[in-house]
């Protein structure tokens, strides 16, 4: 709970309560942020994905219109993921500077509080640009370097952790320039981020960043009209993919053996088709997990829908070795599917109906020396808690709901069940 007797948290969470009421996009994403006094090293503020760093002078500065163009500000950074994306080889204020004109454009025009004198805003830098053109216009006009509304949290690609740039319109840290590394992003571990700014490494940025697109995916969805064209347009991106999702599963696995196809021997798709398609070279056995959700929310006929799935994936090979299973808060009928007894897939019986906890296929996996090329995992795309395991094996999820949401896992590739 935060000190509403303290001024400054006070007008902070008042700004967020306005933004719900009138902004529920940005309203929705800014209180996922935790407040973090981080005055001692930040001059304005910042945004991690999961935090909000403030400095209260800056903040004592700005009525509380300008308060609400502020917090937003940060929430655009989070949504257009801009942590992490300056190249090696561009200036950093340079970039820090084309990142907040699109934003300043964008809640602009969207009418969200009033933007500060301090911040940057030019109309023929729109909405409809991305910061790295307008990057290279700023470039090409030689444009001076200015100071920018907030400070930038990103860092250099080259290391293992992220390390800011002092006077450079990132967050200084102490006297070297250098913070630790937080092994923990977002929580205090490691690091007090009321003395230093977190470090992160690239996996856990990207990390960050699924967590900040589910969060722009369930606002978006929750509140229809509300988001930006320009937001809507970057959903439209995550959960629109452009192949049919069958294409995309099967491109998937045959990646595994880009080269280990032949007509000497041809796919039992052949048999139903009237194009002869190239099968596996003899000798050749694709090896796949596949996980098939069964807990309560999945339908009878979505089940059906996965193992007509499974199905298809034993036609795309000659020889292949698919274990699968049945999952909800246990693994159930775990069966290894060869050439042998492939039929018997329509007998499979599946069991469940209970919450699913997703990181038991990866504990099944582990206790049985099942290590695929690649694991499949169809399901809904709500489990209990974790996804489950990001390094153990190439993944895929094939996602299918009835409540017209689309899901991104955290790791691995996400494709979608449509229709």
């Amino acid at each position: 709970m935060y000190d509403l007797t303290d001024p400054i948290i006070e007008a902070i969470v008042q700004a967020r309560v306005r933004m719900l009421f009138n902004h529920p996009f940005f309203g929705n994403l800014a209180t996922r942020l935790k407040l973090v006094d981080a005055s001692k090293w930040c001059k304005t503020a910042a945004t991690d994905g999961r935090h909000l760093f403030y400095n209260r002078d800056f903040f004592k500065k700005h009525t509380a219109d300008e308060v609400v163009f502020i917090i937003a500000h940060e929430v655009l950074h989070c949504a257009f993921g801009h942590m992490g994306r300056r190249k090696p080889s561009y200036n950093p204020k340079i970039w820090n500077m084309a990142c907040d004109y699109v934003i300043n454009y964008t809640l602009t025009k969207e009418k969200i509080g009033t933007m500060p004198k301090c911040g940057l805003y030019d109309a023929k830098y729109t909405d409809e640009l991305l910061a790295e053109e307008i990057y290279s216009l700023l470039i090409s006009s030689g444009a001076s370097e200015q100071d920018t509304l907030d400070q930038h949290l990103e860092g250099d690609e080259t290391t293992d952790g992220y390390t800011f740039e002092p006077g450079s319109g990132h967050g200084d840290s102490n006297l070297d320039g250098k913070a630790k590394e937080n092994p923990d992003p977002g929580t205090e571990t490691g690091v007090d981020y009321t003395i230093l700014p977190p470090v992160y490494t690239a996996d856990q940025i990207r990390e960050l960043q699924h967590e900040v697109t589910a969060a722009m995916i369930n606002a978006v969805q929750s509140n229809t009209g509300n988001a930006p064209a320009c937001i809507v347009r970057l959903i439209d991106e995550f959960v629109s993919p452009q192949l049919n999702w069958k294409e995309i599963l099967e491109g998937r696995i045959k990646s595994l053996y880009k080269s280990d196809f032949c007509f000497t021997k041809f796919s039992r798709r052949t048999l139903t088709s009237e194009c002869i398609f190239p099968g596996m070279k003899e000798g050749e056995r694709i090896d796949i997990a596949v996980s098939i959700d069964t807990s309560g929310s999945i339908s009878r006929d979505m089940v059906r829908e996965f193992l007509s799935e499974v199905k298809s994936i034993m036609e795309m090979f000659t020889d292949f070795r698919i274990d699968l299973w049945c999952i909800d808060a246990a693994i159930y009928n775990h069966i290894v599917f060869t050439p042998d007894n492939m039929s018997e897939i329509m007998e499979y019986e599946p069991a469940g109906g209970g919450g699913n906890d997703f990181p038991l296929n990866w504990s099944f996996m582990q206790e049985n020396s099942i290590i695929p090329n690649m694991f499949v995992v169809f399901s809904d795309g709500y489990p209990c808690g974790s996804w489950g395991d990001p390094d153990y094996c190439d993944t895929v999820f094939v996602i299918k709901n009835n409540w017209g949401q689309s899901i991104v896992a955290p790791f691995g590739t996400t494709v979608y069940m449509n229709e």
